[in-house]
């Protein structure tokens, strides 16, 4: 259920920003899911499991500046 959402949630945001790199690609998908896991999870897993899939490809403050950014192009607001 999360990997669909995750899913939906990117491509909504890739009709509206485009990716340029790879890194990106994986950021953009990682902090998707991030988003997802937030809205819909009772738990979240720590932030370093995300970078621990990405392979050193980003680095936690880049997830952390691609959730906020997708977050308010989709009119995401977390308390």
């Amino acid at each position: 259920r999360v990997a669909v959402c995750a899913i939906d949630i990117m491509d909504r945001y890739l009709s509206y920003e485009r990716v340029t790199n790879l890194s990106e690609a994986y950021c953009v998908c990682l902090a998707c899911t991030l988003i997802v896991a937030k809205l819909i999870q009772d738990e979240l897993e720590e932030i370093t499991d995300y970078l621990y899939i990405a392979d050193g490809k980003i680095t936690a403050d880049e997830l952390k500046l691609m959730e906020m950014k997708v977050s308010e192009k989709l009119g995401y607001v977390f308390i």
